[in-house]
């Protein structure tokens, strides 16, 4: 397993904050374009064109697929498909995931190529986070 200076030394994307975000997510085999029963992050951490860290409720295992509905303050909603690569439990009441996307493509089984675009496009909205505060 890798510490988490590793983890950190790993992450060549710059992620970011971006205030207002708002994220519905469901995992596991049954997942839905429609995200019909999902659960609300409680907060977006930070966010990259490749993944982003949030911190849920729910306590959700490694490698778990997971679906995300995102909702932007500009009024952008990105359905965004990845699976978690990291977590931690905050105490017993939360927990800290962080989601790596799956590739983008044109296929339906890849996330969008237009989620990809307004992504890529965030930084313009975003608080950049410096790199040692990225050790979430």
């Amino acid at each position: 397993m890798l510490s988490p200076q590793d983890m950190k030394d790993r992450r060549t994307l710059k992620r970011i904050s971006l205030p207002g975000v708002v994220v519905k997510y469901k995992t596991g085999n049954s997942l839905s374009s429609r995200l019909k029963g999902a659960s609300s992050a409680l907060q977006v951490i930070n966010l990259s064109k490749s993944g982003m860290a949030l911190e849920l409720a729910d306590n959700l295992d490694y490698n778990t697929p997971i679906d995300l509905k995102v909702k932007f303050p500009d009024g952008v909603n990105l359905e965004l498909k990845g699976r978690v690569r990291r977590h931690s439990t905050n105490g017993s009441q939360t927990s800290t995931v962080g989601v790596q996307f799956i590739p983008f493509g044109h296929n339906s089984k890849y996330n969008s190529l237009h989620a990809l675009e307004y992504l890529r496009s965030m930084k313009d909205q975003a608080v950049e986070i410096p790199p040692e505060a990225n050790s979430h």
